[in-house]
């Protein structure tokens, strides 16, 4: 009878990087050497050296990205106080003049008087409410801006565009679904669709409110209607009986 070979089990120490028989004699001389516990405590040496020097890292990641942001918020400021120093030399700036009690503007030369909203100044110097002077230097434009803040002539501290209506004043888009006029008075009062279950149908043009109490029904009922809301109810019954009876005429039920 012919016998196959057959390769014994064997096992890999990852610690040491060999391969031994598997089997528990084998494994336990090799796990109480001193080879093999020296790798083990090496393994573990590094992974502790590892995660210090992970922690070290995220800390020095932390350090250098507060510094980024502390440097750019610096140089943000510096910007913003340049463009406002430029905005200044470029528009002038309207200061009460106090023996004049009028509004002076010293880079432009104008003057403008709040009681009147006229300015003067020019060669020669007159009266008028259109100066010769750019658009946004003008003592109604600055004030406003001053106004609005310093986010006026820009995107707004909310995020939003400037001038956009804030979440609160915004109103939602009135959608309806398709076939939300088909029910009520517009639901057929006759044959299959509605009128057998008594879907839709009123009893003298009176619909009934649940919850409605008796004493707020009879004097509804008992209170006097002038002529015109007498009409204008005709009117509107008119109507309703319009709207059925095309409906009724859609389903081929009129």
């Amino acid at each position: 009878m012919t016998e196959f070979w057959k390769s014994n089990a064997m096992y890999w120490c990852d610690y040491c990087k060999v391969w031994m028989n598997d089997n528990p004699a084998t494994k336990a001389t090799h796990e109480n050497g001193l080879k093999h516990k020296d790798m083990v405590a090496k393994k573990l040496r590094q992974m502790r050296q590892k995660q210090d020097q992970d922690k070290r890292d995220l800390v020095e990641a932390q350090r250098s990205m507060s510094s980024i942001e502390a440097k750019a918020q610096r140089q943000y400021e510096a910007d913003r106080r340049a463009a406002q120093e430029s905005l200044k030399q470029r528009l002038g700036e309207w200061v009460k003049d106090q023996g004049s009690e009028y509004h002076y503007n010293a880079v432009h030369r104008w003057y403008y008087d709040t009681a009147s909203s006229m300015y003067y100044g020019g060669e020669p110097p007159t009266w008028t409410k259109v100066p010769d002077i750019p658009a946004d230097a003008k003592y109604e434009a600055m004030t406003a801006s001053a106004a609005a803040g310093p986010d006026a002539s820009g995107a707004s501290t909310s995020g939003r565009p400037a001038g956009a209506p804030s979440a609160a004043k915004r109103k939602p888009p009135n959608i309806q679904h398709p076939l939300a006029e088909i029910g009520g008075y517009k639901m057929p009062t006759t044959g299959r669709i509605g009128g057998a279950k008594g879907i839709g149908s009123s009893s003298g043009g009176v619909t009934k409110r649940k919850g409605q109490p008796e004493s707020a029904k009879a004097s509804k009922s008992s209170k006097a209607v002038s002529p015109e809301e007498a009409a204008a109810l005709a009117a509107r019954e008119a109507a309703k009986k319009r709207v059925q009876q095309r409906t009724l005429s859609t389903f081929g039920l009129g």
